[in-house]
């Protein structure tokens, strides 16, 4: 869950100081990168990869039309972001799908030429890391 700015996490107390996972120093947009061996949060020369996941519709770190236009943007750019989203397995997830549908169509709106993809995660991955299949 980073944040652009994370004065939201530290008004918490379950994200205070990096509290229940710190990802405060982790890379606020939607790249991919490499961990430091030392830090998950740098960049390093791990052989893993990491992406960024926000939740939907909570109280704290919660996807926005702003999180998605910077996705988008990043795709206009040329580059592959992953836009990872969390809920809970015990709530009804029908309005959060939903939510999520109309960020992406706002987004398609601005960025018309954008192409983006619904998949789970291990495909995500596969496809930013190697656009031209498996080598």
């Amino acid at each position: 869950m980073s944040l652009d700015d994370n004065d939201e996490l530290n008004k918490t107390i379950d994200f205070r100081n990096g509290r229940s996972g710190d990802w405060r120093l982790a890379p606020s947009d939607w790249s991919i990168y490499h961990p430091s061996h030392d830090n998950y949060q740098l960049l390093g020369n791990c052989r893993r990869w990491i992406a960024r996941a926000l939740n939907v519709l909570n109280r704290i770190a919660s996807i926005n039309q702003i999180e998605m236009d910077k996705a988008f943007k990043m795709a206009q750019a040329g580059e592959t972001p992953i836009v990872g989203i969390a809920s809970h397995d015990f709530r009804n997830i029908g309005p959060e799908v939903d939510y999520i549908r109309n960020l992406i169509s706002e987004s398609v709106k601005k960025f018309p030429n954008v192409r983006f993809k619904y998949c789970e995660a291990i495909e995500a991955f596969r496809m930013a890391i190697w656009p031209k299949g498996i080598i």
